[in-house]
């Protein structure tokens, strides 16, 4: 598995956009391999979070820039994210 981090720096008055398409998002396809997203925020830090099946499931939606949940939710915003990406060697899934 692999975990994909897009973060973006914005300022509040932008905020309401990206939300908003935080949850169309939601109800739209998801691309095949996506096992997890989150949306996360530091004062104006804004991260989604996405947990891959493996690196080739993230390339081919970063390939189709319109299925990575990254570009969907920051293309809201018209800034461009840092993306960094990292292999999980790690995972607990704790049940409640």
């Amino acid at each position: 598995m692999i975990l994909s981090i897009a973060r973006v720096s914005i300022h509040e008055e932008r905020h309401d956009h990206l939300f908003a398409a935080w949850s169309d998002m939601v109800a739209l396809d998801h691309p095949p391999g996506l096992l997890e997203c989150l949306l996360t925020q530091a004062e104006d830090r804004i991260e989604v979070v996405a947990l891959w099946r493996d690196r080739g499931a993230h390339d081919a939606a970063l390939a189709s820039e319109g299925s990575h949940p990254a570009y969907r939710i920051f293309e809201a915003t018209g800034t461009p994210a840092e993306l960094e990406v990292v292999e999980v060697r790690g995972h607990i899934v704790v049940s409640s």
